[in-house]
């Protein structure tokens, strides 16, 4: 008997022993699937709030379309460092012409990020000043004048005026116009070194016509 009483307590205190085990085991899996599940909100939390922030920028892009879409000819253009922008004309034209950048992701804090622009009655004085330096091949009624090209400081670096300006080549070409001109202005001389290297950049030639000013050409095949 006695030793029978020895076994049956083994046997139960084996089983407690068991059944303790076991229980332990099964809270530390639910505490574990616990923190599982706490990281999962978590991370579901920050996709959410991306996907929040992602809707704010594309309602920004939606406002900027519809603000321009009425009163602009409106052209989406990836710029050299992939950003996708919308250029808008306000004129058929390209030799009078005002062309805004606006990047599409951008707040509406200003009108435009950079902006273009041409005038007509400019092609007869750049025509005038090379033939200063004996280019005398330029057509006033096949030429287009850039009189203005700007970008707000904080956006620059970003290829946008080199955008403007392949668009402006691009429908010049379209419409049949065979040179792009642009006056390197004697106030704004201390720029030319670094407007020289924009422009020879992508295409044009430079005219030095005396110290103070040049003339930047290109012709469109």
């Amino acid at each position: 008997m006695y030793v029978f009483a020895i076994i049956v307590v083994v046997l139960l205190l084996s089983y407690l022993l068991y059944k303790w085990w076991s229980c332990n085991y099964d809270l530390k899996r639910a505490i574990q699937h616990k923190e599982n599940l706490k990281k999962e909100i978590q991370e579901h939390e920050r996709t959410i709030e991306k996907l929040e922030k992602e809707s704010q920028k594309f309602k920004v892009v939606e406002s900027v379309l519809s603000r321009l879409s009425n009163t602009h000819k409106n052209y989406l253009i990836k710029t050299k460092y992939g950003e996708t922008v919308v250029i808008s004309q306000d004129d058929e034209n390209p030799q009078d012409w005002q062309l805004f950048l606006n990047g599409l992701f951008e707040s509406q804090r200003i009108h435009y990020q950079s902006k273009l622009q041409t005038s007509a009655r400019e092609v007869s004085h750049m025509i005038d000043l090379l033939e200063k330096v004996d280019v005398r091949d330029i057509d006033k009624n096949t030429a287009v004048c850039i009189s203005d090209i700007s970008t707000y400081i904080e956006y620059r670096q970003r290829g946008y005026a080199q955008a403007l300006l392949m668009l402006l080549v691009e429908v010049s070409k379209k419409q049949n116009l065979k040179t792009v001109l642009g006056w390197l202005a004697p106030c704004d001389k201390e720029g030319h070194a670094v407007s020289i290297q924009f422009f020879r950049s992508l295409g044009f030639e430079v005219y030095k016509i005396n110290n103070d000013e040049g003339v930047i050409v290109k012709h469109l095949m």
